[in-house]
């Protein structure tokens, strides 16, 4: 029975083979050439694009019919998490065909399994496709990352997704990316979905300027954990970027230690920002015996904006040192907070020490709905609770 089976799935093959030869004979007999068939125009080629819209926009109507189910809840309206909505999303799919990854709050990305088809609910509500460059699921894959960026590749407008935990606790570890002026260095342009992924391990150790997980990024990175580990470097030590330019969201260093040699100086997340920092922490130690511009989310911020940030870690640094921001310089600053306890223990050339609970030095900032309830102690003078110095210019 099995093999009479099997000799009429053969049969059905080849009577369905044979129809579509047939079919395409007949198309050149009618005066279609085989360009018109299969060309970037072509029947066969629209047919295929036309089912791949219709495939599309079948998944985009189960996920957002998941979206609604899973705030509707069994008793009312209730916040979406990566939980509620990957429940729902099995009910869609099937078991195993989707996976859900909750990203920055009120994002979520839904990666399919068995196919490339990758969605991203965004923060407002609207639902894309998006093409994912690069998945990253272990060690190895984060190191040809890295590997990539290091020999120029930018990602620029690509995504790059971090899909697992990475543990570099037994690797030695290299900078994403290089800084050393405008016109020399090897950027990281696209965006980084960390997808609230931790990383655990990391240690460097340069003799350098620009260290961090990455050293310079214009594009967007986001959702990152950095949960233990140390990096150490001369000057512009930053535990996610040294230099940003684009927008960092969600990111948190947990118990990376920030430690500078030289200076200028550092922070938990950014040592030079002057691109958006929003939704970001750091519970790290960071210490420098001669750094100027140490922050503990942000060594130097330049004419933009950070909101809703906060800081745990001790900072300590020669001058200029702030629990949130080392120094400010243009900036509005909203919404943040320190509880750790800030040290400045020098002076810069000008013999002056700024040190605060927010910010060391305000140049031509604002500091809004901010608090400080962190030590902060300065060995000179110039020292605040919120902030050392405060300059407004017209």
């Amino acid at each position: 029975m099995k093999e009479k089976k099997t000799l009429e799935t053969k049969e059905r093959g080849i009577t369905l083979i044979a129809l579509v030869i047939t079919i395409i004979v007949l198309l050149i007999l009618a005066g279609v050439s085989i360009a018109m068939l299969t060309g970037d125009n072509g029947i066969l080629t629209q047919a295929t694009n036309a089912k791949n819209k219709t495939e599309e926009a079948e998944e985009m109507e189960k996920i957002q019919l998941s979206v609604n189910e899973a705030q509707l809840g069994n008793s009312g309206y209730q916040e979406l998490t990566e939980e509620n909505l990957q429940k729902e999303i099995d009910e869609q799919f099937g078991s195993g065909t989707v996976k859900v990854y909750a990203n920055e709050k009120n994002a979520f990305s839904f990666i399919f399994q068995n196919k490339e088809a990758n969605y991203r609910l965004e923060k407002d509500g609207t639902l894309n496709k998006i093409d994912i460059a690069l998945k990253i699921n272990n060690v190895n894959e984060l190191k040809s990352f890295m590997n990539e960026v290091n020999s120029g590749n930018t990602f620029e407008n690509q995504y790059v997704y971090l899909l697992e935990n990475i543990d570099l606790t037994n690797e030695t570890w290299d900078v994403i990316g290089s800084y050393t002026d405008d016109t020399n260095n090897k950027a990281f342009a696209g965006i980084f979905e960390g997808n609230n992924r931790t990383i655990n391990g990391l240690n460097i150790s340069k003799s350098q300027d620009y260290v961090g997980l990455f050293a310079y990024s214009t594009g967007t990175i986001r959702d990152i954990v950095l949960e233990s580990g140390s990096i150490t470097g001369q000057g512009r030590v930053g535990g996610i970027t040294a230099v940003n330019e684009g927008t960092i969201e969600n990111c948190h260093n947990k118990g990376v230690s920030i430690n500078i040699t030289g200076s200028p100086g550092g922070g938990g997340i950014v040592a030079r920002c002057a691109g958006e920092i929003s939704y970001c922490s750091n519970s790290g130690d960071i210490t420098s015996q001669t750094g100027l511009y140490i922050g503990g989310i942000v060594g130097a911020l330049n004419y933009t904006k950070m909101t809703n940030c906060y800081n745990t870690g001790n900072i300590e640094g020669f001058s200029i040192v702030g629990g949130i921001i080392g120094g400010n310089t243009g900036s509005n600053v909203e919404c943040c907070y320190n509880t750790g306890n800030v040290r400045g223990t020098g002076k810069n050339e000008a013999g002056e020490t700024y040190v605060g609970g927010i910010v060391g030095n305000t140049d031509d900032g604002k500091i809004i709905a901010c608090y400080n309830v962190g030590s902060v102690r300065s060995e000179y003078v110039n020292g605040g609770g919120i902030t050392g110095q405060l300059v407004e210019r017209c």
